[in-house]
């Protein structure tokens, strides 16, 4: 298994990982165009990153994203991420 960052090349496969979720009957999708992924704010320094799981023929079997963000504790600034979406052929 490898987990990479979702880029332009993974697309594809990404559009196929939603096509078994949808025939496995999963009412959820893991965003497949990269332009859906792409929310960033300077204000409170928002940054997601979208990872991918890739078995060892290369298809993706899962996916996730994590949300940096600062966040405010005890009145310091501090850096935070949660997860967001994880979805997975697994059971």
């Amino acid at each position: 298994m490898l987990i990479a960052r979702y880029t332009e090349e993974h697309v594809p496969f990404v559009w196929a990982f939603n096509e078994r979720l949808c025939a496995g009957g999963s009412p959820f999708q893991f965003g497949a165009e990269l332009s859906q992924n792409a929310f960033r704010s300077a204000a409170n320094d928002v940054r997601p990153e979208h990872l991918l799981l890739f078995d060892e023929g290369g298809a993706v079997r899962g996916a996730y994203a994590l949300v940096f963000q600062r966040f405010l504790i005890g009145g310091v600034p501090e850096a935070a991420a949660f997860l967001q979406i994880p979805i997975s052929e697994g059971r």
